[in-house]
């Protein structure tokens, strides 16, 4: 496809030469980590932002590439596209009249548009909507370009936050923790930005042996092993910005052979997984081989409460004290609290006994429980499923 060259011209000196505002979306909670992970990118952003429900910063379209690429505590990442004050509808469409929609959608593009409003005037959602798709698609209409490969849904989100308006498009395309590296389903599932959240307040180390014993889907041991071998997160997927006009393929490819020479090789796995389930086995065990990750991951199936250190697969020299993490079943999976409050002081008594100097991560229900496991290092707030949990992190006496 030949675009016009006054066109790439604008493209190279409005998008893709110039900073940007962006924003990391995360799970309540996981704002500082994700900040520390952008910090560490290469080229790294500047002006970044703590605020609630996410991570302001700024950079190019390189750094935008690589904060989705790179990022696993983001749920996703926006590209602000403006801000202003809008207290009636036609602010609104006066202010979007001149923002220049076609450097950044295709003419032929399907856009869906999402609104969220607090504390400010206009409330009306769907009025809101119109107002930006009536704008956005008088200004396509007359200046936008047709791709031949526009399939993709593109969206934007307008947010109305105390009369301040904020445009911003989304990057990601599906939830950075849809990975691609997982395709089973399990009971009460983990999101993957969680479980590496877990892993990295816990102090998992790479080279030291990691315990997933209730593993379901694997959640905790695919990601760990990620993080082990050094492979991106977004490795196995796509991208919503792959759709933009500002895209270039070969700058795209660039950016993934570099992230891949970064990864290393580890001479024998060190996560373990197991569940007592056969067929939850199996089918993580094909996972784990159908990605390549068989070399940082085994898999057996065998049951928690009769499982040691010792039936793990060990080395020449033993296996070292690592980390277990454990997210038991509670609430509607075990069909009463009582039940589950019975099951984990179970399993407390079990780590206290058999895994002696042992770090564990385990999700609670309630804070009360981490007494069965020792004395806790860290008890911290947690979302879960909806469910206000607590991750307690114990050194197992």
């Amino acid at each position: 496809m030949t675009l016009p060259a006054a066109f790439l011209k604008r493209i190279k000196r409005q998008v893709t030469a110039r900073d940007h505002d962006y924003f990391a979306v995360t799970a309540p909670g996981l704002e500082r980590l994700c900040a520390q992970e952008l910090a560490r990118l290469d080229p790294s952003p500047t002006d970044l932002k703590i605020t609630n429900g996410g991570v302001a910063f700024r950079g190019r379209l390189t750094t935008l590439y690589l904060a989705n690429l790179h990022l696993r505590t983001a749920t996703r990442v926006r590209m602000r596209l403006t801000t202003f004050k809008a207290t009636r509808f036609d602010q609104i469409s006066r202010r979007l009249a001149d923002l220049p929609w076609e450097l950044f959608l295709w003419r032929n593009q399907a856009c869906e548009i999402q609104v969220s409003t607090r504390h400010s005037r206009l409330y009306h959602r769907e009025a809101i909507a119109e107002q930006v798709e009536d704008s956005m698609a008088g200004r396509l209409t007359a200046h936008g370009q047709v791709s031949e490969d526009a399939s993709a849904t593109q969206y934007l989100h307008i947010r109305l936050d105390q009369d301040t308006a904020t445009l911003s498009l989304d990057s990601s395309g599906p939830a950075l923790y849809k990975r691609g590296f997982k395709t089973q389903g399990a009971r009460a599932p983990l999101r993957e930005t969680l479980a590496a959240a877990i892993l990295i307040w816990a102090g998992f180390q790479p080279g030291r042996p990691l315990v997933d014993p209730l593993c379901g889907g694997g959640t905790f041991s695919l990601e760990a092993a990620l993080m082990a071998l050094e492979i991106p997160p977004g490795m196995k997927r796509n991208f919503a910005f792959e759709g933009w006009p500002a895209f270039r393929l070969n700058h795209w490819r660039h950016l993934r052979r570099t992230a891949r020479s970064g990864e290393r090789a580890t001479s024998r796995p060190q996560i373990f997984a197991s569940d007592r389930e056969a067929d939850v086995c199996s089918a993580l065990r094909s996972e784990i081989e159908r990605h390549g990750l068989a070399e940082a991951v085994t898999v057996s199936c065998s049951d928690f409460n009769i499982l040691r250190p010792e039936d793990l697969p060990q080395g020449p020299l033993g296996l070292a004290k690592g980390l277990i993490v454990l997210n038991p079943p509670y609430g509607v999976r075990l069909g009463s609290p009582h039940a589950a409050h019975r099951e984990i002081a179970a399993m407390g008594r079990h780590l206290r006994t058999h895994w002696k100097g042992w770090r564990a991560a385990v999700i609670l229900p309630k804070p009360s429980l981490a007494s069965h496991f020792g004395r806790p290092l860290t008890l911290r707030p947690l979302r879960h499923g909806g469910l206000e949990l607590r991750l307690m992190i114990a050194q197992l006496p």
